[in-house]
């Protein structure tokens, strides 16, 4: 915390100065230029009293937090958050279920030595057993749970564009300039 001095004027005013003004010169509110001394000097002057909480926080700097500074951070830190379960979603997809290893062989085993017209048969008879047939237990609940999956991705898809846009939002506000100090 810096050390504010009362420097005395000619015409009785005491002006406030701090330890970061030594050697240069201030104006008075009456018009006078004073030369506020060097550091030495200083420690020869009364030093001014704490100010009261509300002069303190007026001194205080002020923020430069805006709107764009609110934006940006808005939508990065809706941007994370959707990304994140984006990702666990992502990295835990489920994998279809292997039903038959065996596929391969089995059809080179039994189907090659058939004749086309076995060949037909059976196409025939494999057709009308599959839209009969229920659909498999593990394949259903592959389906089921793909399905979450795939819509829990589009949802924090669209939840992690409106985080961008709102970051791009920012970035276009132009920051303002013309602020003055208190």
């Amino acid at each position: 915390m810096t050390t504010h001095y009362l420097l005395p004027c000619n015409c009785g005013k005491k002006n406030e100065v701090d330890s970061g003004q030594a050697g240069l010169n201030i104006r008075c509110s009456c018009g006078a230029e004073l030369a506020v001394p060097t550091m030495r000097g200083l420690n020869q002057l009364e030093r001014a009293e704490a100010p009261p909480p509300d002069r303190r926080q007026a001194a205080a700097p002020q923020s430069t937090w805006g709107a764009r500074q609110a934006l940006i951070f808005l939508g990065l830190l809706i941007l994370l958050g959707a990304a994140l379960p984006t990702l666990l979603t992502w990295y835990a997809y489920p994998q279809p279920p292997r039903l038959r290893d065996d596929f391969e062989k089995l059809n080179r085993d039994d189907i090659t030595p058939m004749t086309l017209m076995q060949t037909w048969e059976l196409w025939k008879s494999l057709r009308k057993d599959f839209a009969e047939e229920p659909e498999i237990p593990e394949m259903y609940q592959y389906r089921i749970l793909a399905k979450a999956a795939r819509e829990r991705l589009i949802f924090m898809g669209v939840v992690g564009g409106i985080g961008l846009l709102l970051v791009i939002a920012g970035l276009l506000i132009r920051p303002s300039r013309n602020r003055e100090p208190a």
